[in-house]
């Protein structure tokens, strides 16, 4: 498999296990710890597949997706984040995300919806 990663995630630990834990299966990951430099990251690297948390500071990962999806309408996300309530989950479902986990995450699942999310590009 050819497919570029973004992790897009202000938690250190977290960023760098996702890292690492894609590293293993997919041969080109990158990661930025918020939205403004997800999105120069993007721009630069132009991933298949982006995975964002939603609350991170200088931009969220919601305004960063549509900001990326005004450059790529098909680009594919999955978003994580610690908010389980029917207000983030209704924001992300308006925005066309193609998955939403809730933290904490189960890696295997992760990987799972990212290769099958990464089958048709």
């Amino acid at each position: 498999m050819g497919n570029r990663i973004l992790i897009v995630e202000d938690e250190v630990l977290i960023r760098e296990m996702l890292k690492e834990i894609f590293l293993a299966i997919f041969p080109e990951v990158y990661t930025a710890d918020n939205g403004e430099s997800g999105l120069l990251q993007y721009n630069r690297i132009h991933p298949d597949l982006v995975i964002t948390d939603i609350k991170m500071r200088k931009m969220d990962g919601l305004t960063m997706i549509d900001k990326i999806k005004e450059i790529n309408e098909t680009q594919k996300f999955i978003v994580i984040t610690a908010y389980s309530d029917e207000e983030h989950q209704r924001r992300v479902r308006k925005q066309g995300i193609d998955h939403l986990l809730v933290k904490p995450i189960d890696c295997r699942n992760l990987i799972d919806i990212s290769k099958n999310l990464l089958k048709n590009v």
